[in-house]
C-alpha cells in the first residue's frame, strides 16, 4: 500500500489483472468522477496519475502499464 498525503493506493480485492491497484483521492472536493471535474480538481487529478507512475515503479512494471478510469454507473 502506498500512502501519500493526497491519495491512497491499494490492491483490488477482486483483481482483473495480475497487478490491479486502485488509487483514490483522500479528499475529493466534490470530485465524484471525470465527468464532474472542474478546473479546481486539476491538482488532485494530476496527483492520481503521478501516483500511478510511482506505484508502477514500485511494482517493477518496467515494460509499461495500463491506467483505467471508470466514470458513472455505465463506466463499470
Amino acid at each position: 500500500m502506498i500512502y501519500l498525503l493526497q491519495v491512497l493506493a491499494f490492491r483490488d480485492i477482486a483483481p482483473q489483472a495480475p497487478t490491479h491497484i486502485l488509487i483514490i483521492p483522500n479528499v475529493r472536493d466534490g470530485l465524484i468522477g471525470i465527468s464532474t471535474a472542474e478546473e479546481r480538481h486539476c491538482e488532485i487529478l494530476g496527483r492520481l496519475l503521478y501516483t500511478a507512475k510511482l506505484v508502477a515503479k514500485q511494482e517493477g512494471l518496467k515494460d509499461g502499464f495500463r491506467i483505467v478510469i471508470n466514470d458513472g454507473p455505465n463506466g463499470c
